[in-house]
C-alpha cells in the first residue's frame, strides 16, 4: 500500500460514541437473502434481499456462492441482478477469503463484463461487489491485478453524466475504496484524486456524487504524503460548499476541512491555507451553533455536534475520537483519518463490519487490531461442534424452566 498511510483504530458497527457524549446507534441487519429473486424487478430485488434466509457456514454457503457466480454471466438480467445482490449480502456479512482465492479469476471477469456490457441495474451493484471482493481478498499483487483490468470502467462510469446519480456515486465509492486497498502506485492514487478534484469543483454536479467525491477523495489524502499545494487548490471550493443546502453535504465538506487542518497539523506547518480562511472561522461558528427553525431538528442536531468537533481541531488542534466496540473488542478511533477509514469500509460492509473487524486479516491490519482472536479462527468443525453445544445447552434450560413453571402453575 502507499506509504505514510495513517492506520484507523477499531470501532463497533452497533455503537459509534465521541467524548463529547453523543452518540449514533447504527441498525444492525442480520445476514439474509432469498433463494430466489429472478422474478422480481430491480427495486424489488433490493427490498426482498434483506428478507429471513439466513447462510450458514459450510458446504451449502460454498454452493450458493459457486451458483451465483455462474449467475452474474447470465443472459438473463433478472438472474444477473439476482445473483449479484445475493453475492453483494454474503459478502459483506462473511469473511470467506480463501474460497474466493480459487475463483477469483472467474469471479472478477464476470464482474468486469457486468460492468462493460450490463444494464444499469448490474453495472451499479457490480461496483459495490467489486469492492467487496478486494476486500475479501486483502492487498498484493494479485489484488492489484483485479484493480488494473476494473479501474478503467468505473473511471468511465464516474465521469460519465449521462448516468443516474446513484450509479456515479456508488462507483466513486467503489473506485476510491479499490484505490486505497489495491495499489502501491502513488501515481494511480494521485490519478484518482485528480479526478475526484474536478467533480467536485465543477459547477452542478448531483449532491449524492459530490458527497461520494470529496469522502472518497479524503480517504485517498489519508494514505498520500501531505501535499500543501493540494491541499490550498481545493481549499476554496471546500469551503463554499458549507454553504450547501443539504446538511449531509454541508457535514462532508467540515470534516474535510478538518482533516486539512490535521494533516497540516501532523507536518507541523503553520502556513495559512488562503484568504478564505477568516470566512470560513465565521460560517463554522455559525453552523456549530445553528438553531434556524428551517431546518429540521434532526438535521440542526446532526450539524452541531459534527461542526463542534470540526471546530475543536481546527481552533484547538484536538483530534476527533470516538470507540466502536465489536464482541469483547474496541476499536478506538483517535484521528479524522482514521474516522473516514473506518466508515468508507462501514459505508460498504454495512452490519458486516463487526464481522470483518473481527476476521478480516487486512482490516485489522489497517485498524492496527492484530491478529485475529482464536475464536475467530476456529475451523469450520470446531464451528459447528460449538454451535451443536450451544443448541443442546439452550435446549437443556428450556426444558428444566419448563419442569419449574408446571410446579409453579400446581
Amino acid at each position: 500500500m502507499p506509504p505514510k498511510r495513517k492506520k484507523g483504530s477499531r470501532i463497533s458497527a452497533e455503537k459509534v460514541t465521541n467524548t463529547n457524549g453523543d452518540s449514533d446507534e447504527v441498525l444492525s441487519v442480520g445476514s439474509s437473502v432469498p433463494d430466489s429473486l429472478c422474478d422480481f424487478t430491480e427495486d424489488e430485488i433490493e427490498s426482498k434481499a434483506g428478507e429471513g434466509v439466513e447462510f450458514d457456514d459450510g458446504d451449502e454457503l460454498e454452493m450458493k456462492l459457486t451458483e451465483q457466480i455462474e449467475n452474474i454471466s447470465d443472459k438473463n438480467a433478472k438472474t444477473r441482478e439476482s445473483g449479484l445482490v445475493l453475492l453483494r449480502s454474503i459478502l459483506s456479512k462473511k469473511v470467506l477469503s480463501e474460497f474466493l482465492q480459487t475463483r477469483k479469476e472467474t469471479f472478477a471477469d464476470a464482474l468486469e463484463k457486468c460492468l462493460k456490457k450490463g444494464r444499469s441495474g448490474d453495472r451499479t451493484i457490480s461496483a459495490s461487489v467489486a469492492a467487496l471482493l478486494c476486500i475479501q481478498l486483502g492487498s498484493g499483487p494479485e489484488v492489484e491485478r483485479v484493480f488494473s483490468d476494473i479501474r478503467p470502467l468505473l473511471v468511465a462510469m464516474v465521469q460519465d453524466t449521462t448516468l443516474k446519480s446513484q450509479t456515479r456515486a456508488i462507483c466513486t465509492n467503489a473506485l476510491g475504496l479499490l484505490t486505497f486497498i489495491s495499489t502501491d502506485d502513488l501515481g494511480v492514487v494521485f490519478e484518482v484524486m485528480d479526478l475526484l478534484e474536478k467533480i467536485f469543483t465543477a459547477k452542478q454536479t448531483q449532491i449524492d456524487v459530490l458527497i461520494e467525491a470529496i469522502s472518497t477523495w479524503c480517504l485517498l489524502l489519508s494514505i498520500v504524503p501531505t501535499n500543501k499545494d493540494r491541499m490550498k487548490k481545493i481549499f476554496p471550493s471546500i469551503v463554499t460548499l458549507l454553504e450547501s443546502t443539504d446538511v449531509g453535504l454541508r457535514i462532508v465538506a467540515g470534516e474535510c476541512l478538518a482533516m486539512l487542518y490535521e494533516a497540516r497539523t501532523d507536518e507541523g506547518d503553520g502556513e495559512s491555507f488562503g484568504k478564505k480562511e477568516e470566512e470560513m472561522m465565521e460560517t463554522l461558528q455559525q453552523l456549530a451553533t445553528d438553531g434556524s427553525k428551517h431546518r429540521s431538528k434532526k438535521d440542526r442536531k446532526q450539524q452541531r455536534s459534527s461542526f463542534r468537533d470540526v471546530l475543536r481541531t481546527i481552533e484547538e488542534g484536538e483530534s476527533v475520537y470516538e470507540t466502536h466496540r465489536f464482541g469483547v473488542e474496541t476499536l478506538e478511533i483517535d484521528s479524522w483519518a482514521k474516522r473516514r477509514q473506518f466508515f468508507a469500509f462501514k459505508d460498504v460492509l454495512g452490519s458486516g463490519i463487526n464481522v470483518h473487524l473481527k476476521e478480516n486479516e487486512m482490516l485489522r491490519d489497517i485498524f492496527k487490531l492484530g491478529r485475529p482472536r482464536i475464536s475467530s479462527c476456529a475451523s469450520r468443525e470446531e464451528r459447528r461442534e460449538q454451535r451443536h453445544h450451544n443448541a443442546v445447552c439452550a435446549k437443556a434450560r428450556r426444558i428444566d424452566r419448563q419442569k419449574h413453571r408446571d410446579k409453579r402453575t400446581t
